[in-house]
C-alpha cells in the first residue's frame, strides 16, 4: 500500500472515530441510574467555562463536545445563570438544552427571590409555586438541628432567632415535588457559597459576628437602592454605633409596623419594639429582611466618611449630611 492510501484510510478511520465519539458523548449520559447533582453558573460566566465545570464535576463526557453543540446551533450565548438541579442520567444534548432554556422538565418549578423580601413576603410568593410554603414557612421560625447541624454560619445565630436574614436572594430551580427541608437547603447551600472564606475571615478578623453583619445589611439593603450608596450607609450606622448613637433607622420601622412608607409617623415611631431604632440603641434583635450579596460586603467593607445622617429622597437618591443641621435642611428641601 502506496503512502498516499495509507494517509486516505487513517484519515477516514480518524475522522469516523470522531464522529462516533462525538455522538457518543452526545448522546450516552454518565450513567443510567437517576443521581441527582447540583450545579451553579454564576452570573456572568460563559458557555466554554460552564462546560468545563459540567466537565469537571463529573456531569458531561466532554465540555468540547458541548461546546460545539452550543456554538453550531446558536446557544452559545445562551447559558443561563443559577442553581441547578442535573441528574446524571441525562445526556449531553438534553443538559445543552435545558442551561439554555430551550427544553424545560415537566416537573420543574423556577423560584425567584428578591433582594430585600423578609421571610414573610418570600413564604408568600412561595405560596403560589409550591404547596410546601406553609411547612417551608414553620421550619424557617422554628428550624429543626436536622436542617441548620450542617451550617457553622449559623454558629453565632441566637438560639431563638428565626432564619431572616438568611434566605438567600437568588433564582432556583427546583424540582416541585420538592420539600420545605430540601427547599430551604437549597437556599442555604447557596448562602454557604456566598458567604466565602475571604468573606467570614474579614468578619472574624473586624471582630464581628455574622448575625451582626446580616443584620445590619439587612438595614442597609432596605434604606437605600442603589450599590454604591451601600458601603457609604453603612460607614454612618457603624458610626453611629461607635458613639453610642441610635442608628434610627425607617427601614426597622417599617419591619414592625408593615408599611412601606419613606417617612414614617410620630406614631410609628414611638412604637415600643426593640426592633424601634429610634428607642433603642445598638442594633436591632435581627435582621430585619434578606439582603443580597452587595448589602452584605458593603456591612463587611464599610465606606468611612465625615457623614453622620442620611435620607433617601422620593426619586431613590441618597443624600448625605456632615451635621443635624445640614440633615434638617435637606429635610426641608426634599420632604417640605
Amino acid at each position: 500500500m502506496d503512502m498516499k492510501k495509507y494517509l486516505v484510510i487513517s484519515l477516514v478511520i480518524f475522522s469516523l472515530a470522531g464522529i462516533f465519539y462525538f455522538w457518543y458523548a452526545l448522546q450516552m449520559p454518565i450513567t443510567k441510574v437517576s443521581q441527582e447533582k447540583l450545579f451553579v453558573i454564576k452570573s456572568g460566566e460563559g458557555s466554554w467555562s460552564t462546560a468545563k465545570s459540567l466537565k469537571t464535576q463529573g456531569l458531561i463526557r466532554s465540555a468540547i463536545v458541548l461546546e460545539t453543540y452550543w456554538w453550531f446551533y446558536g446557544l452559545d450565548t445562551k447559558v443561563k445563570p443559577g442553581e441547578i438541579k442535573l441528574d446524571l442520567n441525562w445526556n449531553t444534548i438534553k443538559i445543552a438544552k435545558y442551561l439554555t432554556g430551550t427544553t424545560f422538565i415537566t416537573n420543574e418549578i423556577t423560584v425567584q427571590l428578591i433582594e430585600g423580601w423578609t421571610n414573610r413576603q418570600v413564604v408568600g410568593y412561595l405560596k403560589n409555586k409550591t404547596n410546601q410554603a406553609l411547612e417551608f414557612e414553620k421550619i424557617m421560625k422554628e428550624p429543626g438541628s436536622q436542617v441548620i447541624k450542617h451550617y457553622d454560619f449559623f454558629a453565632d445565630k441566637p438560639a431563638k432567632a428565626s432564619l431572616e436574614g438568611y434566605i438567600f436572594p437568588d433564582t432556583y430551580r427546583l424540582f416541585a415535588d420538592a420539600s420545605a427541608v430540601e427547599i430551604l437547603q437549597r437556599i442555604l447551600d447557596n448562602f454557604d457559597r456566598q458567604l466565602n472564606q475571604d468573606l467570614r475571615s474579614e468578619i472574624k478578623r473586624q471582630g464581628k459576628s455574622i448575625f451582626e453583619i446580616i443584620t445590619l445589611a439587612s438595614i442597609v439593603e432596605k434604606e437605600v437602592a442603589q450599590n454604591t450608596d451601600r458601603a457609604t450607609v453603612a460607614g454612618i450606622f457603624y458610626k453611629r454605633l461607635k458613639i453610642g448613637m441610635a442608628l434610627q433607622s425607617d427601614a426597622t420601622i417599617n419591619y414592625i409596623t408593615k408599611k412601606g412608607t419613606t417617612r414614617p409617623s410620630a406614631a410609628d415611631l414611638s412604637v415600643n419594639s426593640l426592633y424601634n431604632t429610634y428607642k433603642h440603641r445598638g442594633l436591632p434583635p435581627g435582621p430585619i429582611c434578606n439582603p443580597g450579596l452587595a448589602a452584605i460586603k458593603a456591612a463587611i467593607y464599610p465606606k468611612t466618611t465625615d457623614y453622620l445622617y442620611f435620607l433617601t429622597t422620593p426619586t431613590g437618591e441618597a443624600v448625605y449630611s456632615k451635621t443635624y443641621e445640614e440633615h434638617l435642611a435637606n429635610k426641608h428641601k426634599y420632604y417640605p
